[in-house]
């Protein structure tokens, strides 16, 4: 237990690391994309996650929930992918791969952690929960005309052939299929073990996800394909600053946001369901939809390092709230 508590509280360190690890056993040990150990690992991320996750709760909330839902919606799905648009647009031109995973990065709200963010600052776990279930259907019939529209829009016409069929394949595995067996099995255990042996389990499904994503950065730091990182290490600080600019603007955006428009306790929920990123589902289509480029690795690079900004970030947005 206090293995996984320490992976979960030291995630962002520990994502540093991975991606550090994955980069030098790359350099010594180039691996070729393996479908299965890439599918088994995305498949530890995204299960326990969608076990502790209850989206048929969540979607019977909507009616409640409107005036944030609409919002985040909004600014989820069209404002912060414009956002991270231009950032590329004004700063990234001679980086196209790297532009392009920035506006990837920005294309999937919230996170696995976001309830537990807003239940600890007080805020509205049901509007949270709501904008969850509700954005991860958005995402599923967004991300199929989103990514081919981008990437063609940024790397040009010679991109143009990303299948969508292949997109609703991934997100078909990374979200339907998983969300379908974590609520089965959340169902079983709260029958048949009941509710108080659940939220002991919530924790560890949490770890247990954290694992997964450890081990993906790790293996696709280490593809072959990823290794212009260690020949061009320059190219980390400017994957860095963009990312961090993308995330001091949601967050200053995000917060004003919700002062502005929403009582406090939605506002809380607001932040941290439009704040935060779903790095593991656009991992997954990532995966998916560019295993065979050479750029893939800069696209993860991107994601990686997203990742260890958002979650320091929101902690200490937590603290500070509390």
């Amino acid at each position: 237990m206090f293995i996984l508590n320490f992976i979960r509280e030291k995630l962002a360190v520990l994502i540093m690391l991975a991606l550090a690890f994955g980069l030098v056993n790359g350099k010594f040990n180039p691996m070729e994309y393996s479908r299965i150990i890439c599918i088994s690992a995305l498949v530890l991320m995204i299960l326990p996650i969608y076990v502790n996750l209850d989206i048929i709760g969540g979607l019977k909330q909507i009616q409640k929930t409107l005036k944030p839902m609409a919002i985040s919606a909004i600014v989820n799905f069209l404002i912060y992918p414009a956002l991270a648009y231009f950032i590329g647009y004004f700063f990234l031109q001679n980086n196209p791969a790297i532009w392009l995973g920035l506006v990837l990065l920005s294309l999937v709200p919230t996170s696995g952690m976001t309830i537990g963010w807003t239940y600890h600052t007080g805020g509205n776990t049901t509007t949270s929960m709501a904008v969850i279930s509700v954005s991860i259907l958005i995402a599923f019939l967004f991300l199929p005309f989103a990514v081919p529209f981008f990437t063609e829009n940024i790397l040009g016409q010679s991109f143009s052939n990303i299948s969508r069929m292949v997109i609703l394949e991934k997100l078909f595995f990374i979200i339907v299929i998983p969300a379908i067996a974590g609520t089965i099995i959340r169902k079983l255990v709260l029958n048949y073990a009941g509710e108080d042996y659940f939220k002991k389990l919530k924790p560890i499904n949490n770890s247990i996800s954290c694992i997964g994503l450890l081990v993906v950065t790790f293996l696709v730091m280490s593809l072959e394909t990823t290794q212009t990182l260690t020949s061009n290490p320059e190219n980390i600080w400017i994957i860095a600053l963009p990312v961090i600019m993308f995330y001091l603007i949601i967050f200053t955006t995000s917060h004003f946001l919700g002062k502005v428009f929403l009582d406090i306790e939605n506002a809380r929920s607001f932040f941290f369901s439009t704040a935060a990123r779903y790095h593991v589902i656009t991992l997954g289509v990532v995966l998916g939809a560019f295993q065979e480029f050479e750029f893939l690795g800069m696209i993860t690079a991107v994601i990686a390092l997203g990742l260890a900004v958002q979650i320091p970030s929101l902690a200490i947005y937590a603290k500070s709230l509390k």
